[in-house]
């Protein structure tokens, strides 16, 4: 391996300066170890960032043969053999004018980057809606950014050095985004989604990490699912966008990346699919979502709105198509400008209350047990459900093609498959889980649960995990049960689950009655804070009889006097 002097020699100094080099290093353990390990990385820059650390350099107050050093070397890299990373480790050990006297590693210095960003990022004055988004998004950023390419966009950027040095997590970030040169290619969704990283989500993130309120964002990569998407406009195994982004758990921006140009259209629609109802359930007092495509080089904003004439969301695109990568930096810029702007966009809606939590989170993927999942789209469910057994296959195939369709009202399948091991399911509608605030909402869930056990029953299958968090409340305030995964023929034998009926000790024989005990269990969770009335206390202890066969069936406890008062 080469010596330090040794690759000091390669870098073509006159003698003089290599001796006055050498000489210098020999007295300085310290240097000349973070020296040669600098050397050994080589970086190529351009002349402007050697003229910005001439710049800099005369900002320091430094040893005078140590500053004479460093512009000897100045003056004699060329862009081909420079080596960045050797100026910045030995720019580290310089002191600096504010400490005098005292070595301050530039790695210790005060990073005023969340200063900078809390002023960047402030909401904007006024309320943004449909009618302004588009102004909004394009407006002109509170601050120059901190970069080295200032020179290309001096409206917008700023090359001050000590701006540079006080921001530098702000400028890295600023710095790849401006420097990104992009080129898609057939198979290229690697460099599309990098391209996403530098110019949208890599600035979400340095938000996420330093600015007040924005901890709260959330973002979501559909890595597994993004690696089976292709141009030929194929569905991917599981329809959700390549990049979703939160606030307080609402969906205030989704995206698709594709690999070539000219697969936009095909993006476009993707979008279109994923997002074609409106769910006030996810959304509340929210007047639009942001959205965007990449493919290759092109990336594109839009913005869904509710259009209640077609009562479907509604695709406007925002400004032109942005040619990311190219020689035109500006683009680069605009997608920058665009995400920062969108950041004050959520930070003015947090301020205005209308990211209030919402009851369903979209697009959310709930792992479960035994390899299953569960995914929320707008109008729909998706459902993968481990199958065990071949017993446990036909069952389910019996149930979806005969009982489910029978338990009629708003219950709807929209598909069913088997695969040899798993099921896949699309159901509707979509609701939300919570408890009941008040004896008249816990009576109408209760019936509702009632009437579905009822229709259960008589198709000779029992449900066995009534339990509150596989039953949803609908946007029409009914209550739906949910979740038949542990249903099974009455009659069969089945492992006990934990909460199934005390008759119940090592297995189930599923009987009608524990389902209703079940449903009076339902009454009786300590997580329901509601003072219940004698008429409610009777009927709870009548489904809960020690003895089964003292139980009402479903069809008598729906004629139960607690419901006559609804």
């Amino acid at each position: 391996m080469s010596t330090i002097f040794e690759v000091i020699d390669s870098l073509l100094l006159s003698k003089e300066e290599t001796n006055k080099l050498q000489t210098y290093l020999i007295k300085h353990n310290q240097e000349r170890e973070t020296l040669y390990s600098a050397l050994m990385s080589p970086l190529k820059t351009d002349e402007d960032k050697l003229e910005l650390l001439k710049e800099f350099l005369k900002t320091l107050s430094a040893d005078e043969d140590k500053l004479e050093l460093l512009k000897e070397f100045l003056k004699n890299l060329s862009a081909d053999e420079d080596k960045l990373e050797l100026l910045k480790e030995f720019l580290k050990t310089l002191s600096a004018d504010e400490h005098p006297g005292k070595k301050i590693k530039l790695e210790d210095s005060h990073d005023n980057t969340p200063k900078f960003l809390n002023n960047l990022l402030r909401p904007f004055d006024e309320s943004i809606d449909c009618d302004n988004i588009m102004q909004h998004l394009s407006e002109p950023l509170l601050r120059k950014l901190p970069s080295l390419f200032a020179d290309l966009l001096p409206d917008v950027l700023e090359s001050d050095v000590s701006s540079m040095v006080n921001t530098r997590e702000l400028c890295s970030v600023v710095n790849n985004i401006m420097n990104l040169i992009f080129k898609g290619r057939p198979g290229g969704e690697g460099f599309t989604s990098d391209c996403i990283n530098k110019h949208i989500l890599d600035i979400i993130i340095l938000a996420q990490r330093f600015v007040l309120g924005c901890s709260n964002i959330e973002i979501d990569r559909n890595r597994a699912i993004h690696s089976d998407s292709n141009t030929s406009g194929k569905k991917k195994q599981l329809d959700r966008p390549d990049v979703t982004i939160y606030y307080n758990r609402v969906l205030v921006m989704f995206g698709e990346e594709k690999a070539l140009e000219g697969d936009i259209g095909i993006a476009e629609g993707d979008l279109d699919n994923y997002f074609s109802y409106w769910n006030p359930l996810a959304f509340g007092r929210l007047p639009l979502v942001m959205a965007f495509v990449a493919a290759g080089e092109r990336l594109q904003f839009y913005y869904y709105y509710y259009d209640k004439s077609s009562n479907k969301p509604k695709r406007v695109e925002i400004g032109d198509i942005l040619l990311i990568g190219g020689d035109n930096r500006s683009f680069n810029y605009m997608a920058l400008q665009r995400t920062i702007n969108f950041i004050r966009i959520l930070q003015t809606w947090n301020r205005d209350k209308i990211l209030d939590i919402p009851k369903l989170k979209l697009f959310e993927v709930k792992i479960r047990a035994n390899d299953g999942a569960v995914a929320i789209f707008p109008q729909k469910i998706h459902k993968r459900v481990k199958i065990k057994s071949s017993k446990e296959a036909e069952f389910y195939k019996g149930f979806y093609d005969n009982v489910f369709p029978k338990l009629g009202g708003q219950y709807k399948q929209i598909k069913f498959s088997l695969t040899r091991t798993s099921m896949h399911l699309e159901l509707a509608p979509v609701g939300y889980t919570t408890f009941p605030t008040t004896e008249n909402e816990l009576r109408a869930a209760i019936l509702d649960v009632l009437k579905t056990v009822k229709i259960l029953h008589i198709n000779g299958v029992v449900h066995r995990d009534i339990r509150w968090e596989n039953i949803v409340r609908l946007m029409d305030n009914n209550w739906m049960l949910i979740d038949f995964e542990e249903a099974a023929l009455i009659g069969d034998i089945r492992p006990t689950l934990n909460i199934a009926a005390p008759e119940h000790r090592n297995e189930d024989t599923c009987k009608k009655a524990g389902d209703i005990w079940l449903i009076g269990n339902l009454i009786d969770d300590q997580r329901i804070h509601i003072y219940l009335s004698e008429s409610a206390k009777n009927f709870r202890d009548r489904l809960m009889f020690q003895d089964p066969n003292e139980r009402p069936t479903a069809t008598d406890a729906i004629e139960d006097d607690w419901f006559n008062d609804m």
